[in-house]
């Protein structure tokens, strides 16, 4: 499955691919975003069965939940990055020392 981003607040895509995760419709959110009456967008949920709500909500989590792991997996990589320079400042601090002695 293949999904790409979508950014609600400014309303433009993200142009972040999302590979094994089903589209969800922003349909309610961006009209409600771009200022469409809420007894419009009222009226239109409350044409959807109670499985489609339940649907989009598990795929909101999802995506919400893919993102969130997607930046600390980013933060995981950065400290990953930052021990290994630090351990080979060590390494070579430890060197001269063993040098100097």
């Amino acid at each position: 499955m293949l999904a790409s981003g979508f950014d609600i607040e400014n309303l433009k895509p993200t142009y972040q691919l999302l590979l094994g995760i089903p589209g969800k419709s922003n349909a309610f959110a961006i009209s409600k975003k771009l200022g469409l009456d809420n007894s419009i967008i009222d009226r239109a949920q409350s044409f959807l069965d109670t499985d489609q709500i339940h649907i989009e909500e598990l795929l909101k989590n999802i995506y919400d939940d893919k993102l969130f792991i997607e930046n600390e997996k980013e933060e995981i990589r950065k400290n990953s990055n930052q021990v290994l320079l630090l351990r080979k400042s060590l390494e070579e601090k430890e060197r001269d020392l063993n040098e100097k002695r």
